[in-house]
């Protein structure tokens, strides 16, 4: 019975420890995909406004032939 008991709670433990361990995976996924989408977004917006930036002001800098 004490053997019953000890196999019952050995996979209840494990079936808990797996379902954090996953949920854990899913949460640092999620939030590597918001990084992720955030960091293309501003990189992006740097794009787009450098090429205005140029296309309205032109280059003070002088350029090198």
């Amino acid at each position: 019975m004490k053997a019953l008991l000890m196999a019952a709670l050995v996979v209840i433990g494990l079936f808990v420890a797996g379902s954090l361990v996953v949920w854990a995976v899913k949460a640092f996924i999620g939030v590597l995909f918001y990084v992720l989408v955030g960091a293309l977004i501003v990189g992006g917006v740097v794009f787009i406004a450098g090429k205005v930036r140029k296309s309205v002001g032109g280059s003070s800098r002088r350029q090198l032939r």
